[in-house]
């Protein structure tokens, strides 16, 4: 269970805050916000840490595409380590999000399949 909080269209800071705050009990341990530094937008996220607590903090960010910025709650779970490999998947946690993120970069038109979601 996580909070998700965002705005398009402007950059408002105190609102995200103010939104996050509303959903803190659904992610009580951790938070984070991306801030858009040449468009309009910001994403807020309150974590619960179940799983990975060191590295599923959120927002992430593709390097490879660093367009590609992501605040979600999945329950997606890799296939296996091998499908991982087969694809050439080079993940720095096996944080759902990453997953998701990774997926979507890669395969934009068929991002679930590799998922067990």
């Amino acid at each position: 269970m996580c909070g998700l909080a965002g705005v398009w269209g402007q950059v408002d800071v105190p609102l995200v805050k103010s939104m996050m705050e509303l959903v803190s009990h659904r992610g009580p341990d951790a938070e984070g916000m991306f801030v858009s530094p040449d468009g309009p937008g910001v994403l807020g996220h309150r974590r619960l840490s179940i799983m990975d607590p060191k590295g599923g903090d959120q927002p992430i960010y593709n390097e490879t595409e660093a367009r590609q910025y992501s605040a979600c709650n999945p329950e997606a779970k890799l296939r296996s380590p091998e499908e991982c490999h087969y694809h050439r998947l080079f993940l720095q946690s096996y944080e759902n999000p990453e997953t998701v993120l990774s997926n979507v970069a890669r395969w934009a038109d068929r991002p679930v399949w590799i998922t067990n979601s």
